[in-house]
C-alpha cells in the first residue's frame, strides 16, 4: 500500500496507523474495545470522515479517506454504524431539510444512533419496481403497510430507513406512484421485528412487518419518481466498498497460516494463488478509481463493478477457509450471514442474493449481465498490463 505514496500521504498513513495502534488492540479485542474505539473516533472528529466539514466531516480528500478505511479494515475494526455513516447521513445531507438534518445527523455523527435499511421484500427481493410496501397519507402524516426482509442488524437498530411506494387518495396529488424514503423509529406502534438466527447462533438479519405504522409528515425525507436513484444509493456504499481489498487481504493472511501446514502440492494452494492474483487486480482497480476521484476525472468504471468483484473474491476466500478449517475460524464471517444451513455453494441463499444483485446492477446501467462481465474482464486485464 505504501508504494507510490507521496511524502504527505505517507505521513498521513503513519498518523492513521499511530491512531489505530493507540485506540485499537493489536490482539483479539475484548468487549470494551469497540465502545472505546467509538469514543476515540468521535472525540477526534473522525466518525464521519467523508461528510463535508460543515457537517462534522474531516475535509480529507478521496485518497486520504481510502487510506483511512484500508487501515481500519486491515486492523479488523468493525464498522457497525456503517449504514448510518455511509448511506443515511449522506442521503439526509443531500435530500432532507434543515429540521430533519438537525434531528438525525448528530446521533449518527456521535455513533449513538444505530440504523438499518428496510429495502428488500419477500416477493420483490431487491427489485424496487416490484415493491409492495405502501405509504398512504392521513391527517397527521403517513400510514405504512408491508413487509421487509434481509435487514442487516435490524434487530439492534433504533431507526429504519424504509422504502415504500406513495399512494395518495386526493385527485390533485402529485406523489402517487413515486418511491418515498421514510425515517421510522423501530419502537413505533405497528412495526414488528422478527430476528433470523444465523448459522453461528447470532441474529444478524431480521424481517419487519409493517401494519398500519403511523409516522408524522416529516418522516418522509425524500422521494423519487421511480426509485432508481435511491436503489443506487443503497447498493453503492462509496468509500466503504473501497476497503474490501484490505478485508480480503486479512482473510488471506489467516488462510495462509493454515495452508502452511498442508503439502505444497495440495490443490488448495493453487486455489489460494488464483485468489491472490485476483486480489492484486482488485486493489489495482481500487487505486485507479480513487485516483480518478482525487483528480476529479470521470471514474473509469461503475463502483458497483468493484463491489461485485470484491464480493466474489470474499466468497471464494470464505469457501477456501471453510474447506480448510471450518466455519468457526473465519475472521470475517460477513459472507456467511445468509447461510442458515447447508454448505457454501452455487445453490445457497447468499449466492442467490449475489446473483440478483448482479442482475440488478446490470439493469441499472442498461446493459446485460454478460456486458457487465465483459467490462470486468477488460478492467482486470488492464490492471495486469
Amino acid at each position: 500500500m505504501e508504494r507510490g505514496l507521496s511524502a504527505d500521504l505517507l505521513a498521513f498513513r503513519q498518523r492513521v496507523d499511530t491512531f489505530i495502534q493507540a485506540h485499537w488492540p493489536s490482539q483479539a479485542p475484548t468487549a470494551e474495545a469497540l465502545p472505546a474505539w467509538r469514543q476515540a473516533v468521535v472525540e477526534a472528529g473522525l466518525s464521519v470522515p467523508r461528510w463535508p466539514e460543515s457537517a462534522g466531516g474531516t475535509g480529507w480528500n478521496p485518497t486520504q479517506i481510502y487510506l483511512w478505511r484500508q487501515a481500519c479494515a486491515a486492523a479488523g475494526i468493525p464498522l457497525e454504524q456503517e449504514v448510518g455513516v455511509e448511506i443515511v447521513g449522506p442521503l439526509l445531507l443531500r435530500y432532507a431539510d434543515a429540521q430533519q438534518q438537525a434531528r438525525h445527523l448528530p446521533g449518527i455523527r456521535s455513533l449513538a444512533d444505530t440504523w438499518a435499511i428496510a429495502f428488500a421484500e419477500p416477493v420483490a427481493g431487491i427489485d424496487y419496481s416490484a415493491m409492495q410496501c405502501q405509504a398512504r397519507p392521513y391527517t397527521k402524516g403517513w400510514r405504512l403497510d408491508g413487509e421487509k426482509c434481509w435487514v442487516l442488524h435490524g434487530h439492534a437498530a433504533q431507526w429504519l430507513l424504509c422504502f415504500a411506494y406513495l399512494r395518495q387518495a386526493c385527485a390533485d396529488a402529485d406523489v402517487s406512484g413515486s418511491v418515498g424514503l421514510f425515517v421510522i423509529p423501530t419502537d413505533v406502534a405497528g412495526l414488528t421485528c422478527l430476528p433470523q438466527t444465523s448459522f453461528d447462533g447470532s441474529q444478524h438479519l431480521a424481517s419487519f412487518a409493517l401494519q398500519d405504522v403511523r409516522v408524522p409528515s416529516d418522516a418522509l425525507v425524500a422521494r423519487s419518481e421511480d426509485g432508481a436513484e435511491f436503489a443506487h444509493l443503497f447498493l453503492t456504499r462509496d468509500m466503504s466498498t473501497l476497503s474490501q481489498s484490505a478485508v480480503a487481504r486479512a482473510q488471506l493472511d489467516v488462510l495462509d497460516q493454515q495452508l502452511d501446514q498442508l503439502d505444497p502440492q495440495d490443490a488448495l494452494h493453487a486455489q489460494r494463488h488464483a485468489v491472490a492474483v485476483a486480489l492484486e487486480a482488485l486493489q489495482a482497480m481500487e487505486l485507479r478509481y480513487v485516483d480518478a476521484l482525487q483528480r476529479q476525472l470521470e471514474v473509469p468504471f461503475p463502483l458497483d463493478l468493484l463491489q461485485l468483484r470484491s464480493r466474489e473474491i470474499l466468497l471464494k476466500l470464505g469457501a477456501l477457509q471453510v474447506e480448510s478449517f471450518g466455519y468457526y475460524a473465519l475472521p470475517y464471517p460477513d459472507e456467511m450471514l445468509l447461510h442458515n444451513e447447508g454448505s457454501i455453494g452455487p445453490d445457497t441463499a447468499a449466492a442467490t442474493v449475489r446473483q440478483n444483485l448482479a442482475q440488478h446492477v446490470a439493469a441499472m446501467y442498461e446493459g446485460s449481465a454478460e456486458a457487465l462481465k465483459d467490462t470486468a474482464w477488460r478492467e482486470l486485464n488492464s490492471t495486469r498490463q
